[in-house]
């Protein structure tokens, strides 16, 4: 236990101290180095510390901002507000749809049309690419995901053929939404 412990630490450290002699053994210069540091250590921190990733994100734009390698004024102009609040629109409209009971619903649905897992596939394809269409991708994927889990679950099936299939889908069919961006 205190290995491991000591490893989920470390790895937040010991990560970006590589990448950023690697960086430097690539030729980057000092500014690229340390910004790339920062980001390793973001998402690091975040994998193994998930509950406070949040305040990881904050601390990686405060140092950025700190060392003068961010300015407020790129810091707006690149964040996308735009996007940022058609996603916090749709997150709200799926909150009140959970709340609402509309998922579990539709999973009842679903599960009593479904008793193997080619039908599922088929239908988590679907399903994924149309709520990506009708919501955005980050949604979409977390609502699936979720899905998934509860219904493979209840048939008693291996989830991760169809959290794979559900990601390329959902990647597929965010390129209807407004602020689609599938992945080339």
């Amino acid at each position: 236990m205190m290995k491991s412990n000591t490893a989920k630490i470390a790895t937040p450290i010991i990560v970006p101290l590589f990448i950023y002699t690697l960086a430097g053994i690539g030729g980057f210069a000092f500014e690229q180095r340390v910004s790339i540091a920062v980001l390793s250590i973001f998402i690091s921190a975040s994998l193994l510390f998930w509950s406070y990733r949040l305040a990881f994100a904050l601390l990686g734009v405060f140092f950025l901002l700190a060392l003068g390698l961010l300015d407020i004024k790129h810091f707006i102009e690149f964040s996308q507000p735009d996007v940022i609040a058609i996603l916090i629109g749709m997150m709200i409209v799926i909150g009140i749809l959970e709340e609402r009971g509309f998922f579990d619903f539709l999973l009842a649905k679903i599960t009593s049309y479904i008793n193997d897992g080619k039908k599922l596939f088929i239908v988590v394809l679907l399903l994924s690419a149309l709520m990506a269409a009708l919501v955005d991708e980050v949604t979409s994927i977390l609502f699936i995901t979720s899905s998934i889990l509860k219904i493979t679950r209840r048939l008693g099936i291996f989830a991760y053929p169809f959290v794979i299939g559900a990601v390329f889908a959902t990647n597929l069919g965010s390129s209807a939404t407004l602020v689609g961006n599938p992945i080339r």
